[in-house]
């Protein structure tokens, strides 16, 4: 062991050295020892007993660590990174080795989980993912610039946890009548056994550095990993002390799309309308012939570029309606491109833009270029009759879709028939997500290929700059990755609307609240799951109080309304906007929820409020 990580690592930096790569060596929280502290990197080293044969795999590390280091110095970029028990499913196995794979061995085989010398031995776990997701940041920023070369850097989750604990989470989360034994150190991992209390990583670095935190609690890493080897209990309990987050991406991994990741990396084609790009945009057509799509960067870059192409070439049209209950990128689009937001209000039931407001902020007047529409919360507004208003006053409807994907109508297509152009996001929070990303969709061929231009610096045919521009290109790891959650998606949404509606039916019989409603013919995505607080202000911030208190994470999302920001045109006629505004909240709703999350939301909701701040106000919408 120790002349494979000592000597292996040794020619392994000099290979690095001589063609001129960085190295990142991985490490392990092992070389601790046995300090008990919270460990940090610059803390001395005290190992045990040498005698003992556990040691030498530290000792190695150790050592391979000095190895890089002194490369580092004499100008190798190279990185040293200690994992803190990285766990998941598939690098634990039912069987022998780590506690973990232990545990699974013991729950599959029907024996006892054995808990050495009692249980009271304090660790930290970290999820494959998020392991490897800091160590690509670390990577990368030793790529960029170089400044955490010759760092070590400890990479786990801080999450203390007895093992006793532990085996508490698998006897819950199996539900096999799992039962536990307490057995010696000695006796279960030889003579000369040698416990270490505590080991527990500080991060300090890792946030300095990478700007990064595991997200995912042992629980929901443990349900994951049993889940994949068929242990977890369909009926597992939640645990009660756990953070529902608002939202939580789930992207199910396949070989497939490793491959395409590993393929762009391998042939190093990142950018600049490669071929996951291209299928993307193909799948985000259909194969319409009559839709164009232009894959981009984000949401934001699809609204800028729809405004940009879309909108009369009349410049004395400099204004834009849309409403004030949206996300500040839909008012940052129109600003960017020099024009000026007119908000409109919404209606009171759908939340979306409301036709009699709009035709109200556009009567008499000519300097209007756009009408942007926005889809909230996966609930679409009155396109059609929008599209009408538009026209009658030469205008162009543009559509805010960046919370449609997955909503559907029996209005064929709801949105590329009616608006001119359709922006879509694919932000990690999104129904399709792409950890960054969205496209712009045009019935016109001309306002997509000018599109495409703008979001390439300006730079037409042949190299030729036709005219002032912006890099909005997509990458290609993030075309791969969102068409790989498009082709998820129908699998997907099932769940999710059935699980919206339970939460939704729920909130309606309690009475305190008012949901959503959706237009009969539409199906919604349910993007976010809104509800309103009848009452008072004070009422919604005390049902978001006594959420948060139940470790539920909603949100006040649309808030504060943007015709209350600056660099907008002030509308303080907005009753409707008003009054959602201060009484929206929004329930976590997202891929990764299991059933005990959604009964401990609905309990939630059921529980009675404050008597002292449920005031029923005299109009309730």
């Amino acid at each position: 062991m120790i002349d494979v990580n000592v000597n292996g690592t040794r020619q392994v930096a000099a290979a690095c050295t001589r063609h001129g790569a960085a190295l990142v060596f991985v490490s392990t929280s092992e070389v601790y020892g046995s300090s008990a502290c919270d460990l940090r990197e610059d803390a001395p080293i005290q190992l045990g007993n040498l005698h003992s044969p556990r040691w030498s795999y530290a000792l190695s590390k150790a050592s391979a660590e000095q190895v890089v280091l002194a490369h580092s110095r004499a100008g190798l970029r190279a990185l040293v990174i200690r994992f803190f028990n990285v766990y998941g499913p598939t690098i634990d196995e039912p069987g022998q080795g780590r506690v973990i794979s232990q545990f699974l061995g013991a729950v599959a085989a029907g024996r006892p989980l054995s808990l050495v010398d009692g249980g009271s031995a304090i660790r930290s776990f970290c999820f494959i993912d998020d392991a490897v997701a800091a160590t690509l940041r670390l990577a990368a920023r030793l790529l960029a610039d170089g400044v955490v070369s010759g760092q070590i850097i400890n990479v786990g989750r801080r999450e203390p946890v007895t093992m006793a604990e532990l085996a508490e989470y698998f006897v819950r989360l199996t539900g096999r009548g799992v039962t536990v034994k307490v057995v010696s150190g000695e006796s279960h991992f030889g003579a000369g056994f040698e416990e270490i209390q505590r080991r527990v990583p500080a991060l300090d670095r890792l946030r300095h550095w990478a700007d990064f935190e595991a997200p995912t609690s042992l629980e929901v890493g443990l349900r994951r990993t049993l889940h994949h080897w068929g242990l977890l209990s369909p009926t597992a309990r939640s645990n009660p002390d756990r953070v529902i987050p608002f939202v939580q991406p789930k992207l199910n991994r396949s070989a497939q799309l490793l491959n395409r990741l590993a393929h762009s990396l391998t042939t190093g084609r990142l950018a600049n309308g490669g071929p996951w790009q291209i299928e993307l945009e193909r799948l985000l057509t259909g194969g319409a012939p009559d839709v164009h799509a232009v894959a981009v960067s984000s949401g934001y870059a699809a609204l800028v570029l729809a405004l940009s192409v879309a909108c009369p070439a009349d410049r004395t049209r400099t204004a834009v309606v849309l409403p004030a209950f949206t996300f500040a990128a839909t008012r940052n689009a129109v600003l960017a491109v020099g024009m000026q937001p007119v908000f409109a209000d919404i209606d009171p039931s759908t939340w979306t833009l409301s036709l009699a407001s709009v035709a109200k902020v556009v009567a008499g007047r000519t300097d209007i270029a756009a009408i942007v529409a926005v889809n909230v919360f996966g609930v679409p507004p009155q396109l059609r009759q929008l599209r009408d208003l538009a026209r009658s006053v030469g205008c162009v409807l543009l559509l805010d879709d960046a919370h449609g994907m997955g909503t559907t109508s029996e209005d064929s297509d709801y949105s590329t028939h009616w608006a001119a152009a359709r922006a879509l996001s694919f932000h990690a929070t999104k129904t399709v997500p792409a950890g960054e990303g969205g496209a712009v969709l045009f019935q016109n061929k001309s306002l997509a290929d000018e599109a495409r231009i703008l979001a390439n610096h300006g730079i037409g045919p042949g190299g030729v700059v036709r005219s002032n521009g912006w890099n909005f290109k997509m990458s290609e790891l993030s075309a791969a990755v969102a068409a790989h959650s498009l082709h998820q998606l129908p699998e997907k949404l099932p769940k999710r609307r059935a699980t919206a509606q339970h939460i939704r039916s729920i909130a309606q019989d309690c009475g305190r609240f008012q949901v959503q409603r959706v237009p009969e013919g539409v199906e919604s995505s349910f993007q976010n799951l809104g509800l309103l607080v009848r009452g008072l202000p004070a009422a919604s911030e005390a049902e978001l109080g006594r959420l948060h208190a139940a470790q539920i994470e909603a949100r006040r999302y649309f808030a504060p309304q943007l015709n209350t920001l600056e660099n907008g045109r002030l509308s303080k006629d907005l009753p409707v906007t008003s009054y959602v505004a201060a009484r929206v909240l929004c329930l976590p709703l997202h891929d990764a929820m299991d059933p005990a999350d959604v009964a401990r939301i609905g309990a939630c909701l059921i529980g009675p409020p404050k008597e002292d701040t449920w005031l029923p106000s005299a109009h309730l919408l």
